[in-house]
């Protein structure tokens, strides 16, 4: 498939999660704590310790545009989440060889300020895992990529580890904004980009305009075009 003797690869490739995410893989422990509920529109919106995700739903600007896509062509299937078929379809159409795989909605889980770092583990531990077993099917052109909980260092560190050794992530993906109050170049970090220099991995940065987390995005999440260009800074 490559382009003029050159192989194209996707560097950031988004798949939708399936409903069952969270029923399948998180820890049975933690389960309670993610809830489903119904929002506006009558679609089922993940609930985190009570936060709906994502925190725009609320909005009338943001339902409006919501009513418009549930009637557009192909919204079926984000609504039941991507599968790995369907995936590779689409790379076959637009010429890609390779895609890094990317989380969609399980960044506005985990990114949340003052969550339990448990439940913040134990939720990135669930779609590390998720995350490959999806890309088990073809994993010569799928690749996933990790996420961490941020919100305990510790436990960051621990989960790159795993994604990466165990799972085989070949890239780790933060938040551009700030978790818990903490810049990127905090020296809290430091373990972090540490254990990557060790791991000899790449680290990605993916902004979430939505998060429940202090940042710029948050005063606009009535319109896209702004959130979206206050929420992802790098």
């Amino acid at each position: 498939m490559a382009k003029q003797g050159m192989r194209v690869m996707d560097s950031d490739l988004h798949v939708v999660e399936p409903r069952n995410l969270w029923d399948d893989y998180l820890d049975p422990k933690f389960r309670g704590r993610i809830t489903t509920v119904p929002d506006t529109q009558g679609q089922m919106r993940a609930q985190v310790d009570g936060k709906v995700l994502p925190p725009y739903v609320d909005r009338p600007e943001r339902q409006r545009a919501w009513s418009l896509r549930l009637r557009s062509p192909g919204w079926e299937r984000v609504r039941r989440g991507t599968p790995t078929k369907d995936v590779l379809e689409a790379m076959d159409v637009e010429g890609i060889d390779v895609g890094i795989l990317f989380r969609t909605w399980a960044t506005h889980a985990i990114n949340i300020d003052g969550l339990e770092p448990a439940l913040a583990a134990a939720m990135s531990r669930a779609w590390n895992r998720w995350i490959t077993d999806f890309c088990a099917e073809s994993p010569e052109r799928l690749k996933p990529s990790g996420l961490v909980p941020l919100q305990d260092i510790d436990l960051a560190v621990a989960e790159a580890r795993f994604a990466v050794r165990d799972l085989g992530a070949i890239t780790l993906v933060l938040p551009s904004h700030l978790i818990n109050g903490r810049p990127i170049y905090d020296r809290y970090y430091d373990p972090l980009w540490a254990t990557a220099q060790e791991l000899d991995v790449a680290v990605s940065f993916h902004g979430n305009h939505a998060a429940y987390a202090e940042h710029l995005a948050r005063r606009y999440l009535d319109n896209l075009v702004l959130s979206h260009a206050c929420g992802q800074p790098v």
